[in-house]
């Protein structure tokens, strides 16, 4: 699963900001599990295409440009997930502002383009997320988010001992030293990388 590490943009800080203390100043790391869900959907699927698409970090603008010849990053992220979660194509067009028939064809694009994947819906039952623990409700987004929940999970115990201060959805938020900032980067990174 890739791994994207950055200082927090605006938005995170204009709600948290990083003290100076005994003269230290201190800046976030923020740990983002790029395209988790997606990431997830192709292992346990096993969907060749998914697990290639996903390795571009412009996958969901592809995604969109080739569905419906839109540009877009978060418009391929909504087509995406429309289809993974079940959207009907009339709430997928009032969303994206298409015509029902252009819905009709962009999910049954996507369907074919991730056949395995879509498969793997269609035949979905399971009891457990994909590491055993056992699930509240039986439907693919409890699966998807359980699983997600156990990966940040385990990535925030492996990486206890560097201070994560928050996590949010799927970023582990880090307050570093500033003048240590690219060794801790380089020492998350590997740990984040190496949990199983």
């Amino acid at each position: 699963n890739k791994i994207g590490l950055f200082t927090p943009d605006k938005q995170y800080r204009e709600l948290f900001y990083a003290n100076s203390k005994d003269e230290i100043d201190y800046k976030f790391i923020s740990a983002d599990y790029i395209r988790q869900e997606a990431t997830i959907l192709a292992t346990v699927s096993e969907d060749e295409q998914l697990l290639e698409d996903i390795q571009d970090d412009d996958c969901y603008s592809r995604l969109a440009r080739w569905a419906i010849r839109n540009t877009s990053k978060q418009i391929g992220k909504t087509l995406f997930y429309a289809v993974i979660y079940g959207s009907k194509a009339s709430n997928l067009a009032n969303e994206l502002n298409i015509s029902e028939t252009e819905a009709i064809e962009a999910i049954n694009k996507i369907k074919k383009r991730y056949s395995d994947l879509n498969y793997w819906l269609k035949h979905f039952n399971e009891n457990t997320n994909y590491f055993g623990r056992p699930l509240h409700q039986n439907n693919i987004n409890a699966y998807v988010q359980s699983t997600a929940a156990d990966i940040v999970r385990d990535r925030l115990l492996a990486t206890f001992h560097l201070h994560p201060v928050l996590v949010l959805s799927d970023n582990i938020i880090y307050l570093v030293k500033k003048n240590s900032l690219e060794e801790m980067k380089n020492t998350i990174q590997i740990l984040l990388q190496n949990t199983k």
